[in-house]
């Protein structure tokens, strides 16, 4: 095992809070690895040509939207699975708490009235959170690391997402309303069966 690191495997089962915070803190790590890389920086700095759009992962990656903005390239982000209800902000997806599922619900899209009860609760606090909590380190990121306090916040450099890739399918998936700029790749990560 490396230093450092725990074992994801032996992870007892964690509380709805616990999964949030530990998934907020490791998209704020990510992220200040992300602009610190110097490769990125070396792109951002030059302001390459040949860079014609940016096709990064949806989840917890927030600054991406900062490079987005420094290069004037449109964004493209890729979730690997149905996506979360602040991805549907990014793109203008309605998102109805009342069949709806909150990410980490363990429920199915036939709620009981107890149940939209706590999945509206949890989504109003993944909403504080990310708005109080994440954005705000992400947007502190970006500008330590760009050095320019003229940088919007990430609240609203992210919709201006171009397009959402989501791996779903409405055949096997909940239904759900999407707007054109969010399209379903169900099954992208299947390879073909070897004869």
């Amino acid at each position: 095992m490396i230093p450092g690191r725990s074992d994801m495997l032996k992870m007892t089962r964690t509380s709805f809070f616990q999964n949030i915070k530990l998934s907020w803190d490791l998209g704020i790590k990510l992220c200040e690895k992300l602009i610190q890389h110097k490769d990125l920086q070396d792109i951002i700095n030059f302001k390459r040509e040949q860079s014609v759009d940016i096709i990064t992962s949806a989840f917890y990656s927030d600054c991406v939207f900062g490079v987005r903005y420094m290069l004037d390239i449109p964004v493209i982000k890729m979730c690997s699975f149905g996506g979360t209800k602040w991805m549907d902000d990014w793109v203008g997806n309605p998102s109805p708490h009342a069949y709806l599922l909150q990410t980490h619900s363990d429920y199915s899209d036939i709620m009981n009235f107890w149940q939209r009860t706590l999945n509206t609760l949890s989504e109003i606090y993944v909403k504080m959170g990310r708005e109080f909590y994440v954005i705000p380190q992400h947007d502190h990121i970006l500008r330590n690391y760009f050095n320019s306090s003229n940088i919007p916040s990430v609240s609203v450099l992210q919709k201006s997402t171009a397009l959402l890739l989501i791996n779903q399918h409405f055949n096997i998936g909940y239904p759900r309303p999407l707007m054109p700029n969010t399209v379903e790749i169900g099954g992208i990560h299947i390879n073909p069966a070897k004869n």
